[in-house]
């Protein structure tokens, strides 16, 4: 079994209008057994109500102004269904994407982590290539081992979270992928990149994002300290090399499960 989990956040009219691309594509893709979860975080009754009455999935996991921010919101999904459908397996899909139809996206999946690949189109392209991306083409998969991959829209096998535990929620805005990857790779697990396409715009220009929660370049340096001193990384040694520093150096043990 299968379950999609988007954490959603705000109630701009911009981010009612990328949760509803989504969605939509979802309604089109081929995901009609597919469980879908929405974990609202920071979010008025109105802005929830619009996709309760315009969209009907399996489930729902609803928060509302609390400001839990991205870790902590996909784990509130992850644990519900933990709690209420325990074995199942999960893409986590941010809601600036649109998903490619469901056979696609079904062969990322692996014994541990894979990606998608992320890519950046116009506005005005983003509904047309929606449809173009649920029409039922060949495609061959390519899979790339890698040490870590931006955190858009990615798939977790069940034994993954039984392993390593849930996305470490001091990363509020950043690091939680890269984290997460590395936990994974040093418990055994396969982290792959795959060339299957989903929709995720890129920030280009600074004071101009592309995705709903941007971070900012402090954002960036309180978290990226706070990754080197979980794993005791040198002062020398440069971002680019974090995970494989880690791989290098530590072993996965128990308490790496807990956040």
């Amino acid at each position: 079994m299968t379950t999609l989990i988007i954490p959603a956040a705000n109630t701009t009219s911009e981010c009612r209008d990328l949760l509803s691309q989504l969605l939509d594509s979802i309604k089109v893709g081929g995901y009609e057994d597919w469980k879908v979860g929405i974990c609202f975080d920071n979010c008025g009754e109105d802005f929830i109500d619009y996709f309760k009455w315009k969209y009907f999935f399996k489930f729902w996991t609803v928060h509302k102004n609390k400001n839990l921010y991205f870790a902590a919101n996909v784990n509130s999904g992850l644990r519900f269904v933990e709690r209420e459908l325990p074995g199942e397996d999960y893409f986590i899909v941010n809601q600036d994407t649109i998903l490619p139809h469901r056979e696609y996206l079904e062969s990322m999946k692996n014994g541990g982590l894979s990606s998608a690949c992320q890519v950046d189109l116009s506005d005005e392209l983003r509904r047309d290539w929606g449809e173009k991306l649920n029409s039922i083409q060949d495609t061959e998969v390519i899979r790339n081992p890698v040490l870590k991959f931006p955190g858009f829209c990615y798939y977790i096998n069940s034994e993954v979270i039984k392993t390593i535990g849930y996305l470490d929620e001091g990363f509020r805005k950043c690091f939680d992928d890269d984290d997460y990857c590395i936990r994974a790779k040093l418990a055994g697990f396969p982290v792959e990149a795959t060339n299957i396409k989903v929709h995720h715009p890129i920030k280009r220009e600074e004071g101009k994002p592309s995705t709903t929660v941007a971070y900012s370049l402090n954002d960036l340096g309180i978290y990226m300290a706070r990754f080197r001193l979980k794993y005791s990384i040198p002062p020398d040694i440069k971002h680019a090399d974090f995970n494989q520093w880690i791989l290098n150096h530590h072993e996965f043990t128990p308490e790496m499960k807990e956040n």
